[in-house]
């Protein structure tokens, strides 16, 4: 930290070095409240993490400053924690009967959306978009936060599925985590789903409007296979005559 004296102004100005001016870098386009480049892809650490902090508010003066430790400790702009109001979860299903083990509670659609990044390298945006998201149960009583907290970090420490933030059933009054939780089994490798359009792919909590093109796709799956194992039978019983001519010169 330095000071310098302005004597125009007669004042002294504080000029603080930037802890992260080693990640910044161009191609992950340029911050737009301090002008620096970003240091990560649409995020600045120096000031991003603050505005994720701000003008939200669980109700409960415990969970905000919980997840606003997390907010602040964020380097990228899509693992981002948050409280999701419930009025802001639409088309429930519930999943539970699917895994009896499983604390899966419902499938349903995020109003305001996850965090996804847009755009080319140096022109970074950040964005959100309508997507279908899976609620778990948090195993733990309503009133009691400092578990709902171990529980919570315990999920976040085992990384198996990207987790959105926090929310609570405003009829049963339990606390549930907000998840996608096929993320461990998404790899680029295996291409996009071309049935659900959304960014979030085929999840078992599909609409039946989904479902319905599903099955027809399906259906013609089996039509063709059909096909093609009467072809083969028709191949080899060929082969099989031809086998029985001897060709002579």
């Amino acid at each position: 930290m330095r000071f310098f004296y302005k004597r125009k102004t007669n004042q002294y100005i504080i000029v603080i070095p930037d802890e992260f001016s080693s990640r910044r870098n161009d191609s992950n386009g340029k911050c737009i409240y301090c002008e620096h480049y970003n240091t990560s892809p649409a995020w600045c650490q120096s000031c991003d993490p603050w505005k994720a902090t701000q003008e939200w508010t669980s109700g409960n003066e415990e969970i905000d400053n919980f997840i606003k430790k997390f907010q602040f400790k964020t380097t990228e702009y899509e693992k981002v924690i948050e409280w999701i109001p419930f009025n802001k979860l639409i088309d429930f299903q519930e999943i539970k009967e699917i895994n009896e083990e499983s604390d899966l509670e419902f499938t349903a659609s995020w109003v305001k959306g996850v965090r996804i990044i847009k755009g080319d390298p140096g022109k970074y945006m950040q964005s959100r978009s309508i997507s279908s998201v899976d609620l778990m149960k948090l195993n733990c009583p309503q009133t009691d936060t400092l578990e709902l907290f171990e529980n919570f970090k315990n999920h976040m420490q085992l990384g198996k599925y990207r987790i959105h933030g926090i929310t609570q059933n405003t009829e049963t009054g339990q606390y549930m985590i907000v998840i996608d939780f096929y993320s461990d089994k998404r790899k680029s490798i295996n291409g996009n789903c071309n049935i659900v359009t959304d960014i979030t792919p085929l999840q078992f909590g599909v609409n039946y409007a989904i479902l319905e093109k599903w099955i027809k796709k399906t259906s013609e799956i089996r039509k063709l296979m059909i096909v093609l194992k009467n072809f083969n039978l028709r191949l080899r019983h060929l082969k099989t005559l031809l086998n029985g001519f001897h060709l002579t010169d």
